[in-house]
């Protein structure tokens, strides 16, 4: 796995990286088969920035590159960076779990009905027997 983490307007900080990793972890651990061609990228950037280059507001996108499958992004904001990055990572790991199961989903049924493989293949065999 790749982990790419830009700042903008925020002072660049090991910490706030271990604890991006950490946060990571869980994604890594649950879907460990990608972990090898997965490339994560999280950005951050101060909001409504003054001259002063103080704000109160920080967004953070965090995007998620897979292999044969679309690319997941993730955008949050709030007043505290820890809990942000948190979000995005949990907005994150939610939405590639709901397309891991749509996509295992897909693989079950045939077609464009929503029925299970077996019980569509089943039906079209009836029909066939029953119309000779």
């Amino acid at each position: 796995m790749q982990l790419e983490t830009e700042y903008h307007h925020i002072k660049v900080s090991p910490a706030l990286n271990t604890y991006i990793e950490k946060k990571l972890h869980t994604l890594m651990r649950r879907f460990h088969h990608w972990n090898d061609a997965m490339r994560i990228s999280v950005h951050m950037d101060q909001i409504n920035r003054k001259k002063t280059g103080s704000s109160k507001l920080f967004a953070v996108t965090a995007k998620l590159v897979r292999p044969r499958a679309k690319t997941l992004v993730s955008q949050k904001k709030g007043s505290d960076v820890r809990k942000v990055v948190a979000q995005a990572i949990e907005a994150l790991e939610t939405m590639a779990r709901r397309d891991s199961k749509m996509r295992e989903h897909s693989r079950k049924t045939l077609g464009r009905s929503r029925k299970p493989v077996k019980e569509a293949v089943w039906e079209m065999t009836r029909e066939r027997t029953t119309k000779h």
